[in-house]
């Protein structure tokens, strides 16, 4: 009941105002120009100390964006370190690596905000001679979230697939070219798709949001719902023509989405409405049958696995408390689930773990009246029983006969990438240089796939 009023709340306090595109992107530090603190111009900013370092002149920002230093801004911290000089701003000293995020603490229009940016020497980062690539923003509460929309050079109106990503990536926005989504998106913006990525709440460019570790699943959802709002008030994109392609967890925040708002279809990859728990032990039964233990080591390992995800998922503990009381257990949680300590499991904060697990993505399918393609991979570790997936399906022609189909592309893996066999796809997540390969076989049967199901239903 309390999830449900929060739910409620969140909702009653966001809208689902709909912009026009925008480039909101600094594109050289080098070309703001910063100048030390001075009585003066704190007083004038109604800053009480001459503290941090003012933004003179910002380069190459749209007006109105938030995702950016603008002119005016006053430079409190950086990386939580207090800064009291220009040089203390420099991008050799910001962050360790091109593409980190940066936290920015500022003070603009008197109050204190938080900006998070990439490195600056790895500004424009995303180009094409394609196509078109926009950076644009989504307001989400008092701030905003960084997007990236990719559109079709020339087209006066083109469908639109908004990417749900799975709730355990990194950023998605202003990425390498092998980053899997960007590849993704960007090989359906070739076949004549606008498409949409955003940032997750807490995760990659924002400004003024919750950090990671304060978000659940419905929250995310609400982000979403937001960017999808956006995107079909686009004035380049067909509103009567929106998808919606969720990969693994972004599955399950698909079914909320096109229950509440309508969409033309929705595709999902890597995804069954199957309680986590219930996926995640078919999936580490596999990996276990498929590793050089025995039959009978696999089956007392997967008994020790039942119980922690039987204790964390579904009796709701945190993973410190369940460790406490079972501390026989530690090493399996941190072998098999990479639990590092704390209350973080299966790559997130407890708090949205358990939300994942509460989700009931079969009433959502009951009322997400559409189209739905559901692809499998075929080397998919994550979701290793197709029947899982066919179950979904069928679920959906239930209520809506005839309109609800599976794919299953051979070889991929969870991760777009063409790899061979189950085992292969396991034996290759042990590598440290799997996102290389898997960047390099990347699968576009993946992107034929739903490219043949639109203009099939739209025939």
């Amino acid at each position: 009941m309390k999830t449900i009023l929060l739910f409620i709340s969140l909702l009653l306090l966001i809208d689902g105002g709909m912009v026009n595109a925008k480039s909101t992107f600094t594109k050289r530090t080098k070309e703001n120009n910063l100048v030390r603190m001075t009585k003066t111009i704190a007083n004038a900013n109604g800053l009480n100390f001459a503290m941090g370092v003012y933004v003179l002149n910002a380069k190459g920002v749209a007006n109105g964006s938030q995702i950016a230093l603008r002119q005016g801004d006053i430079i409190l911290a950086v990386n939580g370190r207090e800064v009291n000089g220009p040089n203390e701003v420099s991008p050799e000293k910001i962050a360790r690596e091109p593409g980190e995020i940066v936290n920015y603490k500022i003070w603009r229009d008197k109050k204190v905000h938080f900006l998070n940016l990439r490195k600056p020497t790895t500004s424009d980062i995303e180009n094409s001679e394609q196509f078109e690539v926009i950076y644009d923003e989504v307001p989400f509460f008092s701030g905003a979230i960084r997007c990236i929309v990719t559109k079709p050079k020339g087209i006066v109106k083109a469908p639109a697939i908004l990417l749900v990503q799975s709730g355990t990536s990194g950023s998605v926005c202003n990425v390498p070219a092998e980053n899997l989504y960007r590849k993704l998106t960007d090989n359906l913006t070739q076949r004549g798709y606008v498409c949409m990525r955003v940032e997750r709440v807490g995760i990659g460019e924002n400004f003024d949001q919750l950090a990671s570790d304060q978000v659940d699943i419905l929250l995310e959802t609400l982000a979403f719902e937001k960017a999808l709002h956006q995107l079909k008030g686009y004035k380049f994109v067909d509103s009567t023509q929106t998808f919606l392609f969720g990969h693994c967890t972004g599955g399950k925040i698909c079914s909320l989405l096109a229950a509440r708002t309508p969409v033309k279809g929705v595709i999902v990859y890597g995804t069954c409405f199957h309680p986590t728990s219930e996926a995640l032990n078919n999936m580490l039964w596999h990996k276990l049958m498929n590793s050089k233990i025995t039959p009978l080591q696999a089956t007392n390992i997967m008994e020790e696995c039942r119980y922690i995800i039987d204790g964390i998922l579904v009796k709701k503990m945190t993973p410190t408390a369940f460790a406490e009381i079972n501390p026989e257990l530690t090493a399996v949680m941190r072998k098999m689930f990479n639990w590092k300590g704390g209350d973080n499991f299966l790559g997130r904060n407890i708090m949205y773990t358990h939300s994942v697990e509460k989700m009931d993505n079969w009433i959502y399918l009951r009322h997400m009246n559409t189209n739905m393609l559901a692809i499998h991979g075929t080397a998919d570790s994550e979701l290793t029983e197709s029947g899982m997936v066919m179950e979904m399906v069928d679920a959906a022609n239930y209520y809506r006969p005839g309109k609800a189909t599976m794919v299953e592309i051979p070889k991929a893996d969870h991760n777009f990438a063409k790899v061979g066999s189950l085992k292969k796809s396991l034996d290759l997540q042990k590598s440290k240089d799997y996102a290389i390969i898997a960047s390099l076989v990347f699968d576009n049967e993946i992107v034929n796939s739903v490219d043949d199901w639109i203009k099939q239903i739209n025939s």
